[in-house]
């Protein structure tokens, strides 16, 4: 993987967790039941996203 790469895959990890700090603080926020279950949603797919990139990039820092 290239050194660009590699900046994009670091960017999108930062992205994601910025996006879940703020997905915390709204979560919060909430009272009503079906906005708390599309946050729920979205943080699971967050969580996806991050844990996939994560591993992409532990792939390569053992040598593959």
């Amino acid at each position: 993987m290239s050194e660009k790469e590699l900046l994009y895959v670091e960017d999108m990890l930062g992205h994601l967790e910025y996006f879940k700090k703020h997905l915390d603080i709204n979560k919060e926020c909430l009272t009503d039941s079906k906005e708390e279950t599309i946050l729920k949603k979205i943080e699971k797919k967050t969580d996806s996203l991050y844990k996939s990139f994560y591993e992409l990039l532990g792939g390569f820092s053992n040598g593959r």
